[in-house]
């Protein structure tokens, strides 16, 4: 192989909930570059095995001293794709990392989540309204761990754009 660099995915430590894969129970590809490595023969009987396969192969515990291990079996330029904050990009920098990959992911609000409840309890009424809070309860863990905040308290101002921020970075 002839390999140029290691890029080192850190913003995934938790697949998003995909509502259209678990409708439609997609069956993840088979990954010819896994053969051998990990079984991506895993199934899911709630829906897609698409995040039974990403809980398998993704290992959220990933932390900084994992870099410094990887920078100490290979000579290969070592660069990050995801940090969220500017405190982990100097870390990243510390650490030794040759780049990052920066990008802005799309905003997604939570949208009409008063008017989910009212669906929720026309629907299924009790049970609906404990599901759709179940619902709630799941995204706002996966946003959570998708910000790299594992705890409520940890979430601070920095992981909080709004309108105004937008439109100041505009100018």
């Amino acid at each position: 192989m002839n390999l140029k660099a290691i890029v080192l995915t850190v913003d995934t430590p938790r697949l998003g909930r995909r509502e259209i894969d678990i409708k439609n129970k997609m069956v993840s590809p088979k990954l010819k570059n896994f053969e051998g490595l990990v079984s991506t023969e895993i199934s899911d009987d709630k829906g897609s095995n698409l995040e039974a396969l990403v809980s398998e192969i993704f290992d959220p515990s990933l932390s900084w001293k994992d870099i410094e291990w990887l920078k100490s079996i290979t000579k290969l330029p070592i660069l990050i794709k995801g940090l969220l904050t500017c405190e982990d990009a100097i870390k990243a920098m510390e650490v030794g990392v040759s780049s990052l990959i920066m990008f802005q992911p799309p905003f997604q609000p939570w949208k009409s989540v008063g008017r989910s409840v009212v669906y929720g309890l026309a629907t299924m009424g009790e049970q609906g309204v404990r599901r759709v809070i179940e619902m709630l309860k799941d995204e706002f863990e996966i946003t959570m761990a998708l910000l790299g905040c594992p705890r409520v308290k940890d979430i601070s101002r920095s992981h909080v754009r709004t309108e105004w921020d937008r439109l100041r970075s505009m100018l």
